[in-house]
């Protein structure tokens, strides 16, 4: 008989969930990450719903402009709003932070304006239910992301890591089942490859709800062995 913790999420209550989550402290690896989520995967997410509804395809990594963040390439305020919330929990800096990336990118804001910033939550498992994904990239060596990827996995959220966040994971050559992890670059030290890696599966797995719950339930599989 099926326990608690191994029933399926129904479709339905899935599908109630909304937006993306970031989970982290000030520190600096956290500010790196997200850094990183606001100044290149969520614009570069709105570049290419922008560029699909010009040209009916998705563009390739070296189609999109290093630069795009400029304002020849500004992206109109619809194809910003497509663009997921995200719900960055767990410090009172976060909304400095965003306060900056408003300022450096005041054409932007149509998307900043979709980043939530509560600071501490009181019931966190509450919280991580409520959305449908959790964001953990890690830029330092894999250990300041082990801990919010396995309170993820625990919860039932689908977790979502590059490269440098599965360590540990028994990630080998890319064929994670617990976890959502991008194909690497063909240019392993290719910066805008693998963020345009990250963001194209990030685009396509978002909105796939029996595919996130099969990777939640095989993430709380993955914990029971820890």
């Amino acid at each position: 008989r099926p326990t608690k913790d191994n029933r399926r999420i129904p479709l339905s209550i899935f599908n109630s969930r909304r937006n993306m989550l970031y989970l982290g402290s000030g520190h600096i690896f956290n500010e790196i990450a997200v850094d990183w989520i606001l100044y290149t995967v969520m614009p570069m997410w709105a570049f290419i719903n922008n560029y699909k509804s010009k040209h009916g395809l998705e563009p390739e990594y070296d189609e999109i402009p290093l630069d795009f963040r400029n304002m020849s390439f500004v992206v109109p305020a619809t194809f910003q709003q497509q663009v997921p919330g995200l719900t960055i929990i767990g410090a009172a800096k976060w909304k400095e932070v965003i306060k900056r990336a408003t300022e450096r990118m005041p054409d932007w804001k149509p998307l900043l304006g979709r980043v939530f910033t509560p600071g501490f939550v009181s019931n966190l498992a509450k919280s991580l239910g409520q959305h449908r994904m959790l964001l953990a990239p890690d830029f330092a060596d894999g250990t300041g992301v082990a801990t919010k990827i396995m309170k993820g996995l625990e919860e039932g959220i689908p977790v979502m890591v590059n490269a440098g966040a599965a360590t540990g994971y028994n990630c080998d050559n890319y064929t994670c089942k617990h976890v959502i992890m991008p194909k690497p670059p063909r240019n392993a030290t290719d910066k805008h490859e693998q963020a345009y890696e990250f963001v194209m599966l990030l685009r396509h797995v978002y909105f796939d709800s029996k595919h996130l719950i099969k990777v939640l339930q095989n993430g709380k599989e993955f914990v029971k062995t820890r």
